[in-house]
């Protein structure tokens, strides 16, 4: 059955950095949000859904993967806040790169392989544990940094207390140079999943180096998951427990991708992390030129969690506040 569609912000004409205005859906008790839509409308993607996957709609479980894998957009994902009182509406934001822009997706293929070679020693601890127990995994990522005072553990984590201190447990007796350096490569070039998770999240120990949060973001470009995922755990804690300055110029063409559209499950974290670790005009032109279409995009967002961290980036690398004119936003983008 039909979407009952009401398109609020309509797409523009074609343009060298096209415009990317949201177009939101109202479903009773729910509101979804695409971002990112160029040529497509929501009636457009129905149609293909309809054809190619009966059944399914844009309030499907499963509508990123949905839209990747059966429609074959470049990117997509969706983002669901949960209302936090009864008359609160559910709201999802899909963010999307359309299939005909799949040259600005840049995933770097590794291996999604389980005990490729046998887990290696160091990491076989925690890979452990995450085999055990994911979720408590997550959630001692999630909050390592507040482990001395764990009462600030939500409530619904409790019952995997044991194993979230185990989890740390290990991390905290994993906080040597070597530790971190060893993760580092870990993180590049281990074949295996689990212990690339392992790795990702024992360079929590390495904050005040630089090379720690390179190695974590060239990680969001993975094309599997878990080990991205977890990189994207960390760098979100350090973005709020361990904020500093970072020079991401070696990085610069990992950023580029992702503000472009690659991997928008981590452009809201990335963006955050970028504007408190302290992004500046003089980067502007490394990371937006002939690109920034999904930080862009999502500065046009309704939805507060999408528009305004990339709002705040835009006000860090323009060195100036444009407002919320997109146009502006793009002109100056395109004069990169």
């Amino acid at each position: 059955m039909r979407l009952p569609v009401v398109i609020l912000l309509t797409a523009l004409a074609a343009a060298p950095l096209r415009a990317q205005t949201s177009t939101i859906i109202h479903l009773p008790g729910k509101t979804i949000e695409i971002v990112g839509l160029e040529r497509w409308t929501p009636a457009m993607i129905q149609d293909s859904l309809d054809r190619y996957s009966p059944g399914d709609s844009l309030q499907s479980h499963a509508c990123a993967a949905i839209l990747r894998y059966k429609l074959h957009f470049a990117d997509a994902v969706a983002e669901d806040f949960v209302p936090q009182t009864p008359d609160t509406t559910e709201y999802i934001l899909v963010g999307v790169v359309e299939p005909q822009d799949s040259s600005r997706v840049h995933y770097r293929t590794v291996s999604t392989d389980f005990d490729t070679l046998g887990v290696q020693p160091q990491w076989a601890p925690l890979v452990r544990l995450i085999r055990h127990d994911s979720f408590a995994f997550q959630v001692a990522v999630n909050f390592y940094f507040q482990r001395s005072d764990s009462s600030g553990i939500p409530s619904y984590a409790r019952s995997d207390s044991a194993a979230i201190h185990e989890v740390w447990t290990y991390l905290a007796t994993h906080r040597m140079s070597d530790d971190v350096a060893r993760a580092r490569t870990a993180l590049r070039h281990d074949p295996d999943v689990l212990d690339r998770m392992a790795a990702a999240a024992t360079l929590l120990n390495g904050s005040q180096n630089d090379s720690t949060w390179w190695s974590l973001m060239n990680a969001e470009l993975e094309s599997d998951g878990f080990a991205r995922a977890t990189a994207n755990q960390v760098l979100s804690s350090f973005a709020t427990n361990r904020p500093r300055r970072v020079n991401w110029m070696p990085v610069s063409s990992t950023l580029h991708a992702i503000l472009d559209g690659t991997d928008l499950s981590s452009l809201s974290t990335v963006m955050r992390v970028l504007v408190k670790t302290g992004a500046r005009p003089e980067w502007a032109s490394t990371l937006l030129r002939g690109g920034g279409h999904a930080l862009l995009a999502y500065a046009g967002a309704e939805a507060p969690a999408a528009r305004k961290p990339a709002l705040a980036l835009l006000r860090a690398l323009r060195g100036e506040d444009l407002g919320t004119d997109l146009g502006a936003w793009r002109t100056w983008i395109e004069s990169l």
